[in-house]
């Protein structure tokens, strides 16, 4: 098991060991063991890699130097833009290439241009004095690369669809040396896969430019229920059963946990951008299914104000394991409370967390990109943190069958953003009947297969 303790000497030794070999001294890329240090810390001990060379690009010159080198060393790499991958994926033994230099931010009138390292809190701080918002996440630490070429689900999904919907151009290095940009008139192959084919898979992103919509202030209720297995599965049907009908400018998100195999606990997030009258009778709605602990707390103002309440504080994502599922219709009473059964045992070896997000609205109506769940009514991902560090992988047969339950529902599909690493079927379940186009993208533009990790997109058989 590695500890905080060690981490600095082992990150030191495999870092001299690297420079040692090779001649570096032209290349700016290439940093030293104390700017590596803080992009390990918060893993698995299990999925933890200690990169022999730390790589960290700034510019379009030194990101090509940096692959320039892996395809004439034959290196293996990976991609890091802020560490969010639950599976380790952004992870390298050998090349750790890391993107977070690449942080500018250009606005231009409702063109906002922004790097593959730019994370949710620094776009929301300069888009809220403009008037500006785009739909993003909620994790304030979460870069765009990953999150938005997978797709991009998030707090706004349902009034402002998914984060790739924004876009209207990727800058992209590809694996001949090639600097492209791709859009509806330039690459539009490559265009449509990087909207939720992830780009790790195709090229290194260098930046995005997103259209911005405008946007005043919103509002977040934050309500708390708890129950036994019998009472909740009844007040999860009901709450799907007012999402039928629901406004899409209200989205909805819960986590569910459990205290015992037979009792717990929703912490429920309504996020408005409807007028006051519509949120407030939604909300008393919501309140109206009973087993309320306290009023909801009301979180009123711009995006300085709601985006902070928006993620839990000391959520360490990467220190979990997960996977996920889309529901593809709404769940009766009696399927959620033998869900609920399912959670209640798993609760004994892992502690299971149920993040619930509910789609339709703009998601729904969106057309375009590789995205391929449009028709889904409910993102979930269930997650556990292993009592013991090193505990990762005996854990994922828990989270397994939670989700094998959920299928016995109907439920389908995964969400390339939050892969896991001991799951077979990924590539179907990510991008269904898509994979194929995918594969072809790929072959144009990554024939060697360059750029790849685990569960990225694979050159055609």
């Amino acid at each position: 098991m590695i500890t905080r303790r060690t981490l600095s000497t082992l990150i030191g030794s495999a870092l001299t060991t690297g420079l040692s070999t090779h001649s570096f001294a032209q290349n700016t890329w290439i940093k030293s063991r104390d700017d590596a240090s803080d992009i390990l810390r918060g893993y698995q001990s299990e999925y933890l890699r200690v990169p022999k060379i730390y790589a960290a690009p700034k510019t379009e010159m030194e990101l090509t130097q940096a692959l320039d080198f892996i395809r004439a060393k034959n290196r293996q790499f990976a991609f890091q833009s802020s560490g969010h991958c639950f599976a380790g994926f952004s992870q390298s033994k050998d090349v750790l290439i890391d993107m977070r230099g690449f942080n500018r931010i250009e606005i231009k009138d409702d063109l906002i241009t922004f790097g593959p390292g730019v994370r949710v809190q620094d776009l929301n701080r300069a888009l809220t004095p403009l008037g500006l918002i785009l739909p993003l996440g909620t994790c304030p630490t979460v870069a765009m690369g990953g999150y938005v070429s997978a797709g991009g689900v998030g707090a706004w999904s349902r009034a402002l669809g998914l984060a790739s919907d924004a876009v209207i151009s990727f800058r992209i290095a590809l694996s001949d040396g090639r600097i492209v940009n791709a859009s509806e008139t330039s690459n539009a192959d490559l265009y449509w896969a990087l909207r939720g084919g992830v780009a790790s898979g195709f090229g290194a992103l260098i930046s995005i430019t997103s259209r911005a919509v405008p946007f005043s202030e919103a509002r977040l209720l934050t309500f708390l229920a708890s129950g036994n297995a019998k009472d909740m599965g009844r007040w999860l049907a009901g709450l799907e059963t007012l999402l039928t009908s629901a406004d899409q400018r209200l989205d909805l998100a819960f986590g569910l946990a459990s205290h015992s195999d037979d009792s717990f606990v929703i912490t429920l997030d309504l996020t408005s951008l409807a007028d006051f009258e519509t949120t407030r009778d939604f909300a008393v709605e919501i309140f109206n299914l009973g087993h309320m602990v306290g009023d909801p707390k009301i979180v009123e103002g711009d995006l300085s104000t709601i985006a902070p309440a928006l993620h839990p504080a000391g959520y360490e994502t990467t220190r979990r394991i997960h996977n996920s599922i889309y529901t593809q219709r709404r769940l009766n009473a009696q399927e959620w409370e033998s869900f609920l059964h399912e959670m209640g045992q798993a609760h004994r070896a892992v502690a299971p967390l149920v993040l619930y997000r509910a789609l339709g609205g703009a998601v729904e109506e969106g057309q375009s990109g590789a995205y391929a769940h449009r028709a889904a009514k409910a993102l979930i991902s269930i997650s556990a943190r292993p009592k013991v560090n090193s505990e990762a992988k005996s854990a994922y047969p828990s989270l397994h069958r939670l989700r094998n339950k959920l299928v016995e529902f109907g439920a389908t599909g995964m969400y390339p953003a939050y892969p896991d690493r001991y799951f077979e079927n990924w590539a179907t379940e990510n991008w269904g009947s898509n994979y194929a186009r995918l594969q072809k993208v790929k072959a144009k533009y990554d024939p060697t297969d360059f750029f790849h990790t685990p569960q990225s997109v694979r050159l055609p058989a």
